[in-house]
């Protein structure tokens, strides 16, 4: 990066956050191409059902176990480094497994995107960062937010595409070859991208408030990611067997949620650059996550009435993702910690969550006979964020 990009910018490079909010897409259509392509995959490598839930649990096990570990790795090595090899990882190993002859490798495969994926996901955030003047990072965050739905909906089209007619491994190559794509065109805008934090984002040393505001939002993180994953892990299922509609609405519903996350998480980060309430947009968001996730798995509750919950489900996810990144450079001034590794910790928590969650909603679906007890879990989640932003009303360091 050139010396007068070191300086605070005098100008956002926009089509440089959109570039690195692709990086991440493309990091995400690698976590979602295993659930599309499961069913063929298990047929043609003859893989039982134990291991294709060891396969899809993965990348979220080893988030929830070393996410928090990867922060650092990103922040000695540097941001556009760390971020261009965990694209190259991820889009090898998506190649590899699609070659693959046997369960094992492609197993062995899915361990390697599994560490491709956090590089991405903790350093993305700091290029965003230093792409954006000051007054625009909110904003820019909030974009960057958009990250996991974008490349949902992605996977899902790829899927709709490709699975029927040219198989799992076509469409794991072409999957593998997305994020080849974006590290070409970062490699391309090399001289517009930080090699790590902008000289704007000098940190202080950390605070006596130590790292306790970074768990806080954590702690958000992970009730979000739990609520979201049991949501859409469990919404196939509940569309077919509780609504009585075919796997391809489950497709369709899915893939319309995912969409109207995007809007969500730009919306949200505009009107926190306007000076919106971050505390109440955050109360907001889990009020929305709570109430559409109950009466959507509540099986008594009329079709039109649920969908709709669904959609406003699909809204607070989009705003609390939104409000979580562009928490970080409030919080990386505040308690010294530099952004990846703020990336990292949250990254972990998610990981976190995403083990946790659906397997407390599976338990609970099962014990009460009812898909509307994994409802009561997404309201279980909800609380305890609520309580958080809702204490830091009074407070300015997370939501600023």
């Amino acid at each position: 990066m050139t010396a007068p990009l070191r300086a605070a910018r005098a100008a956002t490079d926009w089509p440089v956050v959109l570039l690195v909010t692709f990086a991440g897409s493309s990091a995400a259509l690698q976590i979602g191409k295993a659930g599309a392509a499961m069913p063929l995959m298990r047929v043609d490598l003859s893989a039982t059902l134990a291991e294709a839930a060891v396969y899809l649990s993965v990348i979220s096990l080893l988030a929830a176990l070393t996410g928090a570990a990867f922060g650092p790795v990103t922040a000695r090595f540097g941001s556009f480094r760390a971020g261009l090899c965990g694209l190259l990882l991820m889009s090898a190993a998506s190649a590899a497994a699609a070659l693959a002859p046997s369960p094992e490798l492609v197993f062995a495969a899915r361990i390697v995107e599994a560490l491709g994926l956090p590089l991405v996901v903790t350093a993305m955030p700091t290029l965003v960062q230093g792409a954006a003047r000051p007054e625009d990072r909110t904003l820019a965050l909030g974009i960057w937010a958009a990250w996991l739905p974008i490349g949902v909906a992605v996977g899902m089209a790829l899927g709709f595409v490709l699975l029927e007619d040219r198989g799992w491994r076509t469409y794991y190559l072409v999957c593998g070859a997305v994020p080849l794509a974006v590290a070409a065109a970062m490699v391309a805008l090399r001289r517009r991208l930080p090699a790590s934090a902008p000289a704007s984002l000098a940190l202080p040393p950390r605070s006596a408030a130590g790292s306790a505001p970074v768990f806080r939002m954590a702690a958000i993180f992970c009730m979000f990611s739990a609520a979201n994953l049991i949501f859409m892990g469990f919404l196939p299922s509940v569309i077919v067997e509780s609504a009585g509609l075919s796997p391809r609405h489950a497709m369709l519903v899915a893939l319309v949620g995912a969409l109207l996350l995007v809007p969500a998480n730009v919306a949200t980060g505009e009107a926190c650059a306007r000076g919106a309430s971050r505390s109440w947009l955050m109360i907001v968001a889990f009020l929305a996550i709570g109430i559409g996730g109950f009466v959507f798995f509540d099986p008594a509750i009329p079709l039109v009435v649920r969908l709709v919950a669904a959609v406003v489900f699909a809204l607070g996810t989009g705003m609390a993702p939104a409000l979580i990144w562009s928490s970080m450079p409030a919080l990386s001034r505040q308690t010294g910690m530099p952004p990846p590794v703020v990336s990292g910790t949250f990254y972990q928590a998610a990981g976190i969550g995403q083990v946790a969650g659906p397997v407390l909603a599976g338990f609970a679906v099962e014990s009460a006979a009812t898909w509307q007890a994994g409802g009561w879990v997404i309201v279980a989640c909800s609380l305890p964020a609520i309580a958080i932003a809702w204490n830091e009303r009074a407070r300015t360091a997370l939501f600023d």
